[in-house]
């Protein structure tokens, strides 16, 4: 423990540690800020609160009575159009066609239609309201046709293994077939709901942020592991009576903990940022009602799911901890380990990049 605690105070006691770790949350946090704060992202991020005000409304009625009420609003927006297209055109032609339509409207959908009209009469002032009736009615949609997908995967199996190619009932990827049917099997009854998963997705997909977290326990292994080369120490502490194993014990576990905590650290920055701009996401919904994630199996919710994310990113990152602290290890020489640790996580990147899910080379990813 004494050991611990020394090499724990080594690291702390460096400020340029914390300069630099704070200006990696810095960096970071702008460049996810610009990455989502585009002209495209806009009116997500401009009505984030009104789009969430629209969710509540929509999640308190049926699905069916949802969908009816979405669908007159959006009729509304398209009967709005029609009204600005004639009121803008001198096409004699063009004015003919859209007072047609006009008249039907008025007559099969009359409350669309006064609700158009109102809408015209303000300046269409909420026509940012489109892009969100559109986004809830497709959430609808998936929902609906959620159990359809779920029962259709045991039909696809039985179709696919009466191919030649899958017809061997012993063979692995016959097995697979129904092992898959079978895991979506157990999912058919899993309630969904309308969720603005807009933070959470953005938090997910947002890879960046691994070359900060890899940059800073990089800086790590130079603390635990090349200051006492550098000092000349490190023949004198691997000498002492407990300058092996209890002294790389003591490194190996300040270092999984420091990098445990700044991967921690960051995924919870990168989701703290996202919630401020699109707003806040009800993790307690089934990780299915995001319909990024409809071919998930795993029975957990949005929450459990992001705590899974966060797990699979440190146990990653001690992988890559667990490399570096091997290569200040082996070499003795600063230029080859900073040359074939970088080098190797480089190539890595690349290979990640590059290569096919479907290649040949997919095991070196």
């Amino acid at each position: 423990m004494k050991l611990f605690i020394y090499e724990l105070k080594k690291i702390l006691n460096k400020k340029i540690f914390f300069v630099v770790l704070l200006l990696c949350l810095a960096i970071n946090g702008f460049l996810l800020y610009s990455s989502q704060n585009t002209e495209e992202n806009s009116i997500r991020i401009t009505y984030s609160n009104e789009y969430a005000k629209m969710l509540n409304s929509y999640s308190s009625m049926s699905l069916n009575d949802a969908e009816k009420q979405i669908d007159n609003e959006l009729l509304a927006y398209e009967i709005f159009s029609r009204l600005e297209n004639l009121a803008q055109t001198d096409n004699e032609e063009l004015i003919e066609n859209y007072t047609y339509e006009l008249e039907e409207y008025k007559k099969n959908n009359p409350t669309a239609y006064q609700k158009a009209v109102e809408m015209s009469e303000k300046g269409g002032e909420e026509l940012w309201k489109n892009n969100f009736l559109y986004d809830i009615s497709q959430q609808i949609e998936y929902i609906n046709s959620y159990p359809d997908f779920i029962d259709q995967m045991y039909d696809r199996a039985k179709a696919q293994s009466a191919s030649s190619i899958f017809g061997d009932e012993n063979s692995f990827s016959y097995k697979n077939l129904y092992k898959t049917a079978n895991d979506y099997s157990g999912l058919k009854n899993t309630e969904l709901s309308l969720v603005n998963s807009d933070a959470f997705i953005a938090t997910i997909k947002y890879s960046l942020t691994d070359i900060f977290v890899i940059a800073i326990v990089l800086l790590i292994c130079v603390y635990l592991f090349q200051y006492e080369r550098e000092k000349g120490l490190y023949s004198l502490v691997r000498c002492t009576k407990f300058g092996r194993a209890k002294t790389i014990i003591s490194k190996l576990v300040l270092l999984f903990a420091l990098a445990a905590v700044v991967s921690v650290l960051f995924v919870f920055c990168n989701f703290t940022i996202n919630t401020f701009l699109y707003g806040g996401t009800d993790l307690s919904v089934n990780i299915q009602s995001i319909s990024e994630f409809r071919n998930c199996t795993l029975k957990v919710t949005a929450g459990q799911f992001l705590l899974l994310f966060v797990l699979a990113k440190v146990i990653g990152i001690f992988v890559i901890s667990s490399f570096f602290a091997l290569v200040f290890i082996v070499f003795s020489s600063s230029a080859m380990m900073y040359l074939t640790g970088l080098g190797t996580v480089g190539t890595e990147y690349l290979f990640y990049t590059l290569i096919g899910q479907n290649s040949f080379l997919n095991l070196l990813k």
